[in-house]
């Protein structure tokens, strides 16, 4: 449709209020800015779809909305990472200390203690998110601990979050280390080197917290199946 009417610049998609349309609308607003569209928004029902909204506004039985795991879990694992920010930062000590959360983030995995390894990865997060705010008032671009907390909220989408936790080990400690050795270089950064830094912090941030959302969404969406089954049960 969007071929045939190339003067429609404005796109917003409307798929159904759940986990796979919120997957789906996420990918679609991917492949549209790769398409030249900017302007791209999502309207989403208040049930689970737009024909359950109309049951509902004739007072008929609707089923009810269903959100994302991870956009849950992203709340509340950001929510803990403030407070880590506040409470657990010595700013002397970040690189330091986010190599330690990074291999207890590790050597939890490999004990299989899932609990202590996002405790860690949301320590390790943490530190680095702080070292981005920090970035951003050497580039006279300061933002509150709650700007931080919300932006790295907002990077988060399920559908770039589906990876196994395993998997990402290698490439964690990759990025961990490219960061930490542009930290620890010598001499006076420029203005893009320093841009670059500060970025690399984000994602650095970014790459731990989705560790522990997609966890904490596994878990939620676990606990939600176990639900169902035994409610099942009970109705026999």
């Amino acid at each position: 449709m969007l071929e045939q009417n190339p003067g429609l610049r404005t796109v917003c998609l409307c798929l159904d209020h759940d986990e796979a349309g919120i997957e789906a609308s996420g990918r679609l607003a991917e492949l549209l800015h790769e398409h030249g569209y900017d302007n791209v928004g999502m309207l989403q029902s208040e049930h689970k779809d737009w024909n359950e909204d109309l049951k509902a506004r004739r007072g008929l039985p609707a089923q009810e909305a269903e959100e994302h795991p991870q956009l849950i879990a992203a709340s509340e694992v950001c929510g803990r990472i403030g407070v880590y920010m506040e409470e657990c930062v010595i700013p002397e000590r970040v690189g330091r200390e986010l190599t330690n959360a990074l291999c207890g983030y590790e050597m939890n995995l490999r004990r299989d203690y899932p609990e202590g390894a996002m405790t860690c990865i949301e320590l390790a997060s943490a530190l680095a998110l702080y070292a981005y705010g920090r970035g951003l008032r050497q580039l006279s671009e300061p933002h509150s601990s709650e700007e931080l907390l919300e932006q790295l909220r907002s990077c988060i989408h399920p559908h770039q979050n589906r990876s196994s936790l395993n998997s990402r080990t290698a490439v964690l400690a990759e990025q961990a280390h490219a960061v930490l050795k542009l930290a620890s270089k010598p001499g006076i950064r420029s203005e893009a080197e320093k841009r670059q830094l500060t970025e690399g912090w984000l994602e650095l941030a970014l790459s731990c917290a989705k560790i522990s959302v997609k966890y904490e969404a596994d878990v939620l969406k676990q606990q939600q199946k176990q639900e169902q089954a035994a409610l099942q049960q009970e109705m026999g």
